[in-house]
């Protein structure tokens, strides 16, 4: 059923109790409810904001972006990111841009490996691949580790890791068409404050070339002929 909301405005001189209103709508099947429109308002915010990310949304004054808060604990750090990957729902192909997301340091989080996998799991029993884009800086300590782990939860699952010093930023991008980013590697997150939020589709693509000169992930027609 598609919700709609309609204003009603009703003359000085004419007064019509709501009720009256209500049992005109009612033998057409509709439905008459109060709402708090500032609450719809900011509802129907965030929905954009998680769909077309920030920077897309100028014109909105009203804006809440998620913070990843210095000290979160695991259960939110999953519940924050899972909202974020559900959004862009991957199908066919994940790629993870990250500098350093399988080094080990004095920072990283407890059971940092099973983090990254329950973060994963529902996102890898539907896909296909799976690319890795990190630092050459990066020791890759969890590497082997977590890609066993993924091939467990999808045995057909192609894993990819490839290494570049030329990308500063986190990016996950969905089947080369959706993505978020993280201000922070997940190999630190929740030791300072960071935010997370959706990426433009036009930033995107413009991500999406970069990786492509570097020959980082394989041209698109190359992917979508796999996929």
């Amino acid at each position: 059923m598609t919700t709609e909301i309609v204003s009603i405005e009703c003359p000085e001189d004419v007064d019509i109790p709501i009720i009256k209103i209500v049992d005109i709508l009612r033998p057409h099947k509709m439905q008459v409810s109060r709402i708090d429109l500032e609450a719809y308002a900011l509802g129907k915010c965030s929905e954009l904001i998680r769909e077309y990310g920030i920077t897309k949304l100028h014109s909105i004054q009203v804006i809440q972006e998620a913070m990843i808060k210095k000290d979160i604990q695991i259960p939110q750090i999953l519940t924050t990111v899972l909202e974020y990957l559900e959004n862009v729902k991957p199908v066919n192909e994940l790629i993870i841009v990250d500098g350093y997301l399988f080094s080990k340091n004095k920072q990283n989080p407890p059971n940092y490996s099973n983090l990254i996998l329950s973060v994963l799991e529902s996102t890898v029993k539907k896909i296909k691949e799976i690319v890795f884009v990190t630092g050459n800086h990066d020791n890759c300590y969890f590497f082997n580790e977590i890609e066993t782990g993924l091939k467990k939860i999808n045995n057909s699952l192609k894993v990819t890791i490839k290494k570049t010093s030329d990308i500063h930023d986190r990016f996950w991008i969905s089947d080369r068409s959706k993505g978020f980013f993280l201000g922070t590697s997940f190999n630190t997150i929740g030791n300072k404050y960071a935010l997370i939020d959706n990426i433009d589709t036009q930033d995107v693509q413009e991500i999406l070339d970069i990786l492509k000169r570097l020959s980082l992930i394989e041209p698109s027609d190359s992917y979508s002929s796999s996929a």
